[in-house]
């Protein structure tokens, strides 16, 4: 339920345009709901929590995958999602593996999501590096929008196409 709804406010706040500034907002939420999640005690939290990291990953992984499908050759756009989803498939299966792995040998489950929490932090800290001007522009956004009216006319300074495949696997990866 909070990818549904994750994705359905991503996509009413970025009708004309991709919005990168999701994937900050989206770390660092998934981060906080995770942590929160692991601290939990009762079923009502985890309900809650699990329910804020899935609209938190959908903010993260929605614009990543848009601007896949944005900066993909149309007739090779199949073939480039296909591979995107393979990767991912393979990385999610490996923590899955990996996971199940460190419990059999004695390591807490609480001690597996605070390494994740610490993960996926510094997977949105890189990513805060590597494209700073898309997470300002998403902090200043609502100050500025007290006084003025924006409207996106146009995508013109997007990044090379490697950064977001490259910046997508990665942080799938990383939140596996």
């Amino acid at each position: 339920m909070g990818l549904i709804l994750g994705s359905l406010i991503y996509s009413k706040n970025a009708e004309s345009h991709i919005e990168l500034g999701g994937v900050m907002v989206g770390g660092f939420g998934m981060a906080l709901s995770l942590y929160f999640f692991s601290v939990s005690d009762s079923i009502i939290s985890f309900i809650f929590f699990s329910f804020l990291f899935g609209f938190f990953g959908a903010l993260l992984t929605v614009p990543l995958n848009s601007t896949i499908q944005f900066l993909s050759e149309k007739n090779k756009l199949g073939i480039i999602l296909a591979g995107n989803n393979f990767i991912q498939n393979i990385v999610m299966f490996s923590s899955l593996i990996l996971s199940t792995f460190l419990v059999s040998i004695g390591v807490e489950t609480v001690g597996i999501f605070w390494s994740a929490t610490v993960i996926i932090l510094l997977g949105t800290i890189y990513s805060i590096v590597l494209i700073p001007h898309l997470n300002a522009r998403i902090s200043l956004l609502p100050i500025l929008k007290l006084k003025y009216n924006f409207k996106v006319e146009g995508l013109r300074n997007i990044p090379p196409k490697v950064l977001f495949y490259c910046l997508e696997t990665i942080l799938v990866g990383l939140i596996g």
